[in-house]
């Protein structure tokens, strides 16, 4: 008579403590590259012009201003 004894290995053991290890493995992933745009040249020009645009409508003086002179000037007129 054969015996029953939970402990004893069969044919598939190794193959199913392969496959068991595989599936709780941590999966991996490689993903592709992805350029990094902040570095790029075109990126660069741009936020370079937009620096300029915005230092130059910040920085000059207001037209209204100008045109329409002092408070002071319009008084003694």
């Amino acid at each position: 008579m054969r015996e029953n004894n939970p402990l004893n290995v069969d044919a598939g053991y190794a193959a199913r403590k392969a496959w068991l290890k595989q599936e709780q493995r941590p999966q991996v992933r490689q993903h592709s590259p992805q350029s990094n745009f902040e570095q790029s040249w075109p990126c660069r020009i741009g936020l370079l012009f937009a620096a300029i645009v915005i230092g130059i409508s910040v920085f000059s003086p207001d037209p209204q201003f100008e045109a329409h002179g002092t408070h002071a000037a319009h008084v003694a007129a």
